[in-house]
């Protein structure tokens, strides 16, 4: 293929990586120098009829996404009867290798990465590219060059377009990062399945090796439909991740974290815990550089207190050394980057609604917002989280309203049914939603939701402004119930 024309202005210019299913090679577009990647099946696999209508679902896919964590499809077609993909070119190396060099990683780095690969689900799962990706293992993700994480590889997709193309059990991918269901049987899998891949990845990221590794695939289905891996308890900060990663590993679909946006809110929250968990660590180790200075610097103290001038030039020469060393600790703490105060949008409840119980209405809690975001950005997804879970929910747009600035005004209606509410929370019902833009969650506020008893009745409150965003709304001393 090497010195092949296609389309006129891109050449193949050498090969950058051959495997079971085809070949990849580098292009450079011959008026401009731009480089691409190409792929081309191996012409045998052309008889398959199931494999071609994978590698055009894989192009069909690749063309459409637009996402800074996925490798960008450019264009398709087929050239002496040879499909071809057309794809950007990354200048960097698969994970697979980048973990086979550094080994293990640490926490903050896995979970940045994690973070990436989540996104890039999220954004193929909410645009309805994909159901399941069911083949996410670090040999099909690129780490370029300024660490950006970039996914690639649809072959084992799962769509909405063509939602008969599976393979068969020996041909799941790679077993080590399959789930249970995918494993029993791989045409009932979910992004569920994908969730749990990146349970293995995160899990592998921090230890350098894989939760489930049998030596034989016997072994290997064994372990991942019967056995738990190894808790991560090297210390606070694997501890933390692991709270995570035990989560989707869970064996039944339905306990794991339901989607990657959800995911993300959970990430999210880990994140701010390695940072005060990081915080923490860097107080103690500057309070034991500091008693271990005293234990050496005390005993020398008593010997020089018998004697005058001695003792005076003495205590001089430990107090400059004292200060040098604590003089060096605070250079230390001045290059740790100070934390930019990030923006974030600003959310207040307009009216609350509660049906009482026997009012033959689906609707049980209705509640609307006004949502303000200077930067014009409006929400794409809502939230309800309580203390145990975190569950998205549908919305509907009331009003849409861009200000004078260029800032985002908007109206959002909520409805959540009786029985919603109370599979998110107990009899005394503490929840608060969250709007989130991708970029950013904002809070409601904290909403408490007292058990509910007597007869059919409406009640209604309209809320004054909120001056904090933060600010609790209590049903018990509103006047509502």
């Amino acid at each position: 293929m090497i010195n092949t024309i296609i389309k006129g202005t891109i050449k193949v210019t050498k090969l950058i990586d051959s495997g079971g299913m085809g070949e990849v090679y580098e292009a450079v577009h011959l008026k401009n120098g731009k480089k691409f990647a190409i792929k081309f099946p191996h012409k045998h696999l052309l008889k398959d009829e199931e494999f071609i209508k994978r590698f055009t679902s894989e192009s069909k896919i690749a063309c459409l996404a637009r996402n800074k964590n996925i490798v960008k499809g450019y264009g398709r077609g087929r050239i002496n009867g040879l499909p071809y993909l057309i794809m950007e070119y990354v200048n960097g190396l698969s994970l697979k290798d980048y973990l086979a060099k550094k080994k293990r990683l640490h926490p903050k780095e896995a979970l940045n990465i994690i973070n990436q690969i989540a996104r890039a689900l999220d954004y193929l799962y909410r645009k309805k590219l994909i159901r399941a990706h069911r083949d996410l293992k670090p040999s099909n993700l690129l780490v370029a060059s300024n660490m950006t994480i970039k996914l690639m590889d649809f072959g084992v997709v799962k769509t909405d377009l063509n939602s008969e193309l599976t393979k068969t059990r020996s041909k799941i991918g790679a077993v080590c990062y399959a789930s249970p269901e995918q494993i029993k049987d791989p045409k009932r899998v979910s992004i569920s399945s994908d969730i749990w891949s990146l349970g293995v990845m995160f899990y592998q990221l921090l230890s350098g090796e894989k939760p489930f590794d049998g030596a034989n695939e016997a072994s290997l289905f064994f372990q991942i439909l019967y056995t738990h891996p190894r808790p991560l308890a090297g210390n606070i900060e694997e501890m933390l991740c692991w709270g995570i990663i035990s989560k989707q590993l869970m064996k039944n679909p339905e306990k794991r974290t339901k989607t990657p946006r959800a995911l993300l809110l959970e990430l999210s929250t880990l994140s701010q815990k390695l940072e005060k968990s990081e915080g923490e660590l860097k107080a103690q180790k500057y309070f034991r550089v500091v008693i271990s200075i005293g234990a050496l610097v005390l005993p020398v103290l008593l010997a020089l207190t018998t004697q005058g001038n001695v003792a005076r030039n003495g205590l001089g020469k430990l107090d400059k050394k004292i200060s040098t060393v604590l003089e060096d600790e605070k250079v230390d703490d001045k290059k740790e980057p100070e934390k930019e105060n990030v923006y974030r949008p600003f959310v207040k409840i307009e009216e609350f609604s509660i049906k009482r119980p026997g009012e033959d209405r689906t609707s049980f809690l209705t509640c609307t917002f006004r949502y303000f975001d200077r930067d014009g950005n409006e929400p794409e997804s809502v939230f309800v989280e309580t203390d145990e879970k975190v569950c998205e929910v549908n919305y509907t747009k009331k009003e849409r309203i861009i200000n004078d600035k260029g800032g985002y005004e908007g109206i959002f209606q909520v409805d959540i049914t009786e029985k919603e509410i109370s599979n998110l929370c107990g009899e005394q019902k503490c929840l608060r939603f969250i709007f989130s833009d991708g970029k950013h969650q904002s809070s409601s506020g904290i909403i408490f939701i007292p058990k509910i008893q007597g007869k059919v009745r409406v009640e209604t409150i309209k809320t004054s402004p909120l001056e904090d965003k933060e600010q609790p709304f209590d049903l018990r001393t509103e006047g509502g119930i």
